[in-house]
């Protein structure tokens, strides 16, 4: 019996398996938004050739490369109690 899409040939079955896991590992939705804000500040700041709104941005860089660091070093910190549990 002829398939009624593809003629002869059987229908072929995509699987997304890898695709649904990656995309599920990163799927941390509007978390760039914070180091785009400092970015464009720094900017503004360096344009306008204001220093004190430049030390401003810049110290909030800082603090947000402080906390980007803290984050990564907990999965880091909570995968491996997790590995330890098995």
């Amino acid at each position: 019996m002829a398939h009624p899409v593809g003629g002869n040939q059987a229908p072929v079955r995509h699987h997304r398996r890898g695709t649904q896991r990656y995309s599920s590992l990163h799927s941390n939705t509007l978390s760039n938004i914070v180091p785009a804000l400092v970015i464009a500040l720094i900017s503004l700041a360096y344009l306008e050739e204001d220093g004190v709104l430049l030390s401003i941005a810049l110290l909030a860089a800082a603090i947000v490369l402080a906390v980007a660091t803290a984050v990564v070093w907990q999965t880091v910190v909570g995968a491996k109690w997790i590995i330890d549990l098995w």
